[in-house]
């Protein structure tokens, strides 16, 4: 279960800013009623609960994954951040890995399939081995100067 901020309502219950804790599936986030009203009921009206209550306690609410704004932070390294940012000027705007620890470049915003497994974007996409051919000279294994690399 992953926890997100409401950027956009989209029921009649919603408030933006509230807090959206549920399961990510193909870049929509699935939310049981009663999860929804323990997380907020400081900020909802009854009648708001009773609407959202309305079709049982485990009816699952979706939100679209643009919608909302993620709550939890990733802490990365100076090395990792710089080379985030090379990897950023090469065209990829979004990094992710899947479950068979592959890590996927994509230049538009990914979502993770049914399987839990993959991970789909339209536009670009590319594997990190791609970069790795890059960074390490294949005769020695010695780190190349980063800013000389070849886009991709």
């Amino acid at each position: 279960m992953k926890k997100f901020k409401l950027k956009e309502t989209s029921y009649s219950f919603d408030k933006k800013g509230m807090i959206i804790e549920g399961k990510r599936v193909d870049g929509i986030v699935k939310v049981y009623a009663k999860d929804l009203c323990r997380i907020n009921e400081n900020i909802m009206t009854k009648g708001e609960i009773m609407n959202c209550m309305t079709n049982g306690a485990y009816y699952n609410w979706n939100y679209y994954a643009s919608r909302l704004e993620p709550l939890e932070t990733i802490k990365i390294t100076q090395l990792d951040y710089d080379m985030l940012k090379f990897l950023q000027k090469q065209g990829a705007k979004y990094i992710c890995r899947d479950k068979g620890g592959l890590i996927n470049l994509y230049e538009k915003e990914p979502y993770i399939m049914s399987d839990n497994c993959t991970w789909r974007a339209g536009g670009q996409c590319c594997y990190l081995n791609k970069f790795t051919k890059q960074l390490f000279n294949s005769s020695n294994g010695k780190i190349k100067n980063i800013m000389s690399l070849k886009m991709f």
